[in-house]
């Protein structure tokens, strides 16, 4: 009889260990299968969805941006990258160190391996008392920016290849002038001669079509403007010398005549009786009472625009050319020749 009872509370025993192991088992597979979905509600949840600033990309496809990553665990791109040590220095934005001195430079030394009494900036490494500099800095602490090309029209270097302009130019050089003045014709004894009127142009438009001098104080033009001849000046984007059409770009030109462009130049077609006056770029009367020699002999000329008269005295004509004054004897003369 006391087997009897040990047998069945042994298999009483068993069948109970093998209903909570079911029961466990169960309960395993349950939390395997919820599991799946708890990452997939997290994940939907944003919990692992990248935040913050420099997040790069799309709201299905985010990424954190060139130069920056998470912490390890995190969700948050706020963790610049630096491609080269900072030293004794720390990374505090993408491939700049924050080194101890307070400057931000590409790397910072180490004063452990530098073993310098000299402080090297702009990631210069300190080697037996000499900064040896990074390109783009020079001087004896590395402190002196190098502009390869130089700045030119007073312009200052003020970082590797950076050039800060003065006023009125601009360009990687400082070499285009957009500065603006007046015009004038000719140059005598340093003096500037003949403002051209109506005319504020910038200094390459005035040397390049009609000017020999520019500006208040007065510059002279060179001999030869650069980098394009006379009559030519260069495409701001391609840079290529291309001509300039003067009877558009000088307001004025060739006033009273008809101003033709040409290539290189153009040309001022004046009326009967004008000259082009290279000096005010005009056509302007002829007085021929003065430049023609002889003119009305034997009577008064009188210039007027564009031509003359003559006043002859009595018992005088004009000529039929009205050139000059004919008498009595002159016009026999004529008569005998016509009949």
């Amino acid at each position: 009889m006391r087997r009897l009872l040990v047998l069945v509370s042994l298999c009483v025993s068993a069948q109970t260990l093998g209903a909570g192991a079911d029961a466990d088992a169960d309960a395993d597979a349950d939390r395997a299968v919820e599991q799946p979905r708890a990452s997939r509600a997290k994940r939907r949840g944003g919990q692992d969805v990248l935040k913050g600033p420099n997040v790069c990309g799309s709201r299905h496809h985010a990424y954190c941006c060139p130069g920056w990553k998470t912490l390890t665990g995190g969700n948050q791109c706020i963790v610049p990258i630096c491609r080269s040590p900072c030293g004794d220095g720390f990374c505090s934005r993408p491939n700049m160190c924050t080194c101890p001195s307070g400057q931000i430079a590409p790397t910072c030394g180490s004063k452990s391996v530098q073993n310098c009494n000299i402080r090297c900036m702009n990631g210069g490494t300190c080697a037996e008392d000499q900064c040896l500099c990074q390109k783009g800095f020079s001087g004896a602490h590395c402190g002196q920016p190098v502009c390869e090309s130089g700045c030119l029209n007073g312009g200052r270097c003020v970082a590797p290849n950076r050039c800060l302009c003065n006023y009125g130019f601009t360009g990687a050089q400082c070499e285009r002038d957009y500065r603006t003045g007046p015009c004038f014709a000719s140059v005598s004894n340093q003096m500037c001669q003949g403002q051209l009127t109506g005319i504020v142009c910038t200094k390459t438009l005035c040397c390049a079509t009609v000017g020999r001098a520019w500006g208040h104080p007065c510059e002279q033009c060179p001999a030869q403007p650069h980098p394009c001849r006379r009559g030519f000046i260069p495409n701001h984007r391609s840079g290529a010398c291309q001509d300039v059409d003067e009877c558009q770009a000088i307001p004025g030109l060739c006033q009273g005549g008809n101003c033709v462009n040409t290539v290189g130049s153009f040309e001022c077609k004046c009326p009967a009786g004008h000259k082009f006056n290279e000096i005010t770029q005009k056509c302007e009367d002829v007085d021929e009472c003065s430049n023609v020699p002889g003119l009305c002999g034997g009577g008064q000329c009188s210039n007027t625009i564009g031509s003359f008269f003559c006043r002859c005295p009595v018992g005088f004509d004009t000529a039929l050319d009205g050139s000059r004054c004919i008498g009595e004897s002159d016009l026999l003369s004529l008569s005998h020749l016509i009949y």
